[in-house]
Formats: structure tokens, sequence, C-alpha cells
């Protein structure tokens, strides 16, 4: 069985390639099996991180999450993608790190009773979906800005490389 570790949802996006095989049994129809479109909510972690949510997009009875972590399913009356960036806005995750138990220690928590007060602001359904697109086409653009910059960067330090290597050459 495949178990996600909490680097798993700590960027806010979904990443199994953070998970760890366990030798324990859960069953076919068990509560623990993530179901596309489910949140998970990091329960417990550093201040910085707790309260952080990520959206599970995959198959049925991939991965099993940690008691480290809370499961959210939500009603088709909200779309799941905007549920998942109004608990990504800072306001929530100020809420959220503001209520977390034992903020004094290095794994603080919070529960399900202070998950299910978070405040979020749910406009209807079509405007849910609108704004979840339009994020979308935004991330897009961030993601190629990010691989462009990667790409100048590599280049410009070949090219520093060629330079001193033509400079040292020369003496």
């Amino acid at each position: 069985v495949r178990s996600l570790t909490l680097s798993a949802t700590t960027s806010g996006r979904f990443k199994g390639e953070y998970s760890k095989f366990i030798t324990t049994e859960v069953p076919a129809n068990s509560d623990l099996w993530l179901r596309d479109g489910d949140i998970l909510v990091q329960r417990g972690n550093t201040i910085e991180y707790v309260g952080v949510a990520a959206v599970y997009r995959g198959e049925l009875n991939c991965f099993v999450y940690p008691d480290l972590m809370m499961k959210l399913r939500v009603s088709a009356a909200f779309d799941v993608g905007y549920v998942h960036l109004a608990m990504s806005h800072f306001a929530s995750r100020d809420f959220l790190r503001a209520r977390a138990s034992g903020t004094s220690g290095s794994m603080p928590k919070i529960n399900q009773a202070t998950l299910k007060s978070l405040p979020l602001p749910i406009p209807p359904l079509a405007e849910q979906r609108r704004i979840v697109v339009k994020v979308d086409k935004l991330m897009a653009i961030v993601d190629e800005l990010e691989r462009l910059i990667e790409e100048s960067r590599t280049a410009a330090a070949s090219l520093l490389d060629a330079i001193i290597s033509e400079l040292t050459s020369r003496n």
C-alpha cells in the first residue's frame, strides 16, 4: 500500500512521488483510500505548513493518507478547485495557523473542528468555476515563465563557463 508523506502536499499541489510503501492491509472499501477530487489538509506540521491543502487527482485505491493529514470530500454543489483556492488564500492560512494547538512546539496541529470553522467565501457555482479557469490559465503562464527563467539561468551558466574557459586558456 502506498501511503503519502507530508511532502506530498506541502507545496499545495499533490505530488504522489512523495509516498512510501507500508505493509498494512487496507480493505478496498476503506475510507483511507483517496478518490479523485479529495482535498488533503496537513493536520500537523511546522507552523508554516499546518493547514496546507492539496487536491488529489488520480485513480481510486492508489494512495492512503497518513494520520497527520485530514481528507475532505466536497459536495457537488461546490467546485473542488475553488474550495482549494479559497483554503490556500493567506486569510484562510492565517486563520488555521492562529488556531493551531501546540504552536510553541515543532509540530502544531489543527483538528476537525478548527477546519470546519474555517470561513470561506462561496460565490455561485458558475462563478467558482470561472475563477478556477482564470487561475489555472494564470498558473500555466507562471509555470511557463518559471521554465523560461530556468532555461535562461542554465544558458547564462553555460555562457559564463565558456567565457571563463576561454579566458583561462589564453593564459
